[in-house]
């Protein structure tokens, strides 16, 4: 991915993935995998599958870390990203604002 290889770097995450969902590995691992999908539709410039993507890996990492967790902030603030590129300025604005108060809440 850093190389601008994303059609490759996709083809590796997906690959993973599916490995890890098909073998019922720890649901981390496939938050991550998903996270890392996100990351690289918004940089092919697939936005709507970004923002799918990232929006899939937050409702998890909520369900088991609870809606308040430090530990959302990067999946937030990188949904917010993909919002504010598509120029939904109000939506991002509650995301970046709601991981602005979890982290106020914890410092």
């Amino acid at each position: 991915m850093q190389r601008g290889q994303y059609p490759e770097a996709a083809e590796v995450a997906v690959e993973y993935v599916e490995a890890v969902r098909r073998r019922s590995v720890d649901g981390d691992l496939v938050v991550r995998g998903l996270s890392l999908l996100g990351d690289i539709s918004a940089a092919r410039g697939s936005l709507e599958e970004a923002e799918a993507l990232h929006r899939t890996t937050l409702e998890m990492e909520e369900r088991v870390l609870g809606e308040h967790n430090i530990e959302l902030a990067p999946t937030i603030v990188k949904l917010g990203s993909v919002l504010a590129s598509q120029e939904r300025r109000g939506e991002a604005d509650v995301l970046f604002r709601r991981c602005s108060d979890i982290i106020s809440s914890k410092y």
